[in-house]
């Protein structure tokens, strides 16, 4: 879902990230768990996201904000994405039944830049016309909504694991064989 999430980003949001590797996996935590503050060009965030799952594998981390109110609108929830050299994993989560879904914690511990071209809203999410759509003929494939692909996350992250898990970054097409 974090691939699909990125296609509903800026085209330069997804440059930033496919552009040297277009393979590049991401790992998320959605839950908007720290306020973004605005800047000139963009925003600075620091805190602490629970539960990214495939992080170990990740180059980049999605992570859920509150952007401030502008004008006379509410704050709203959204993601901000930040590449591995910005964020440290705190093994922190200790479940056996998901060990396999490698989830850690994601943390940023002092004030990061992130430019604006990077940031999306839930409500950009679930319009069916993100701003990523401009990148595609066809907006088809934004029609099956963001809230909508969260509604049954059990049988959706259950694949998603086993595949992750089943062909880890870098590897050949042949799945990794258990002992």
């Amino acid at each position: 879902m974090h691939q699909w999430l990125l296609a509903t980003f800026p085209l330069q949001a997804q440059s930033d990230v496919w552009e040297d590797d277009p393979n590049t996996l991401m790992c998320g935590s959605y839950a908007p768990a720290a306020n973004a503050a605005r800047t000139a060009r963009g925003f600075e965030i620091s805190g602490k996201w629970s539960f990214a799952s495939n992080c170990d594998n990740s180059d980049w981390a999605l992570v859920g904000v509150m952007f401030p109110a502008e004008g006379d609108a509410k704050p709203k929830p959204g993601f901000l994405l930040i590449p591995r050299k910005d964020y440290e994993l705190e093994d922190d989560w200790f479940t056996v039944s998901l060990a396999g879904t490698g989830s850690k914690s994601t943390v940023v511990r002092e004030k990061l830049f992130v430019p604006e071209h990077r940031m999306l809203t839930f409500e950009q999410a679930s319009s069916n016309n993100p701003p990523g759509a401009e990148g595609f003929q066809s907006g088809f494939c934004f029609a099956a909504c963001f809230a909508r692909l969260r509604s049954s996350p059990i049988e959706r992250s259950s694949l998603c694991v086993a595949t992750c898990h089943m062909w880890p970054k870098g590897s050949s097409s042949e799945p990794v064989r258990s002992p």
